[in-house]
């Protein structure tokens, strides 16, 4: 499972710095913006790839104005770097109050943007998610899970209807690949939790669902697909997840799922030296010649006792 060919992330970078410019002018609205997913995990593998941002609003409702604002700015940034924005935009009580769904808000959600998000404006939300993960319940955790279990069948089976939306079979074939890349991706992340398994990066999520699965190579195929450069047979490829989805679900381990608690969040005021992954992105920020900026990166480890350890550090470029 070699991660090597990631393409060019440059314009992906420029996109998110304009995006904090842009957002910190209407501070008045939000509160924090975070970018999450793969651009955080320096993981673009494919120029399909968006980009995950979260930002949490200071009031209940939207604005009209506000809104406006907002559609403005993802629209002229996208047709300026044509990437496409996924935008989310939440209250900072939807995680204590469970207010925007299981799946959206669930434990496994929380994970990734705590283990994962990049603060680019604003407040830190790193202790809210804590405190959320500590005081969900079991069966909370598994509910969750089964949950987004559910909606990967779906988003598996929709596929078989995913031609219809182009006309032209090449520009389907690339983006059919790119997509069961994606949900490879994700199935193998849904494998580890439903083990209580923690995992720092994609590449070893891949490895450890892996192995839990008994050495099921299906994964090898993940990162080939979402780069485009393998060739696939849809209908066994959707028949082949839903019975690893079945599987998965029923060999669901509820008493290991307290497992996924175990996380501990660092705070770092200088930079983390062992990290290559800090370490990569103060070099791009500064080989991009910005000043005056800041971002809160992390790295994280899993140590031999599977506890998440989370290291989050301020960058100034």
């Amino acid at each position: 499972m070699g991660f090597d060919n990631i393409i060019n992330q440059e314009r992906y970078f420029k996109l998110v710095l304009s995006l904090k410019k842009l957002l910190s002018n209407i501070s008045q609205y939000i509160s924090t913006a975070i970018v999450y997913g793969s651009l955080s995990r320096l993981e673009v593998f494919s120029s399909y790839s968006d980009i995950d941002i979260l930002c949490v609003l200071r009031e209940i409702n939207i604005t009209e104005s506000f809104a406006s604002y907002l559609q403005k700015i993802v629209y002229e940034l996208y047709n300026h770097y044509h990437i496409k924005i996924h935008l989310r935009l939440r209250n900072i009580n939807d995680l204590a109050y469970k207010s925007s769904g299981t799946i959206d808000c669930g434990v496994t959600s929380a994970i990734n943007k705590l283990r994962d998000g990049i603060l680019i404006f604003g407040e830190s939300i790193d202790d809210s998610y804590v405190d959320y993960i500590e005081k969900s319940t079991i069966s909370e955790i598994a509910s969750n899970i089964e949950f987004r279990f559910s909606d990967l069948k779906y988003q598996s089976r929709a596929l078989l209807s995913m031609s219809t939306n182009y006309n032209n079979y090449q520009d389907f074939e690339h983006a059919l690949r790119y997509k069961c890349g994606c949900l490879l991706f994700l199935l193998s992340e849904l494998v580890c939790y439903s083990r209580g398994v923690h995992f720092s990066s994609s590449k070893e999520a891949l490895i450890k669902a892996t192995l839990i699965l008994d050495n099921n190579n299906i994964f090898d195929e993940a990162l080939s697909l979402k780069q485009g450069r393998k060739s696939m047979n849809l209908p066994f490829f959707v028949a082949r997840l839903d019975e690893l989805i079945d599987i998965s679900v029923n060999n669901m381990n509820k008493n290991q799922l307290a497992n996924l608690k175990k996380i501990v969040l660092k705070k770092c005021d200088l930079l983390y030296e062992q990290s290559n992954h800090i370490n990569q992105w103060k070099k791009i920020l500064n080989n991009l010649g910005i000043e005056n900026t800041s971002v809160v990166v992390k790295d994280s480890l899993v140590d031999c006792n599977g506890v998440l350890n989370i290291h989050a550090v301020k960058l100034n470029s």
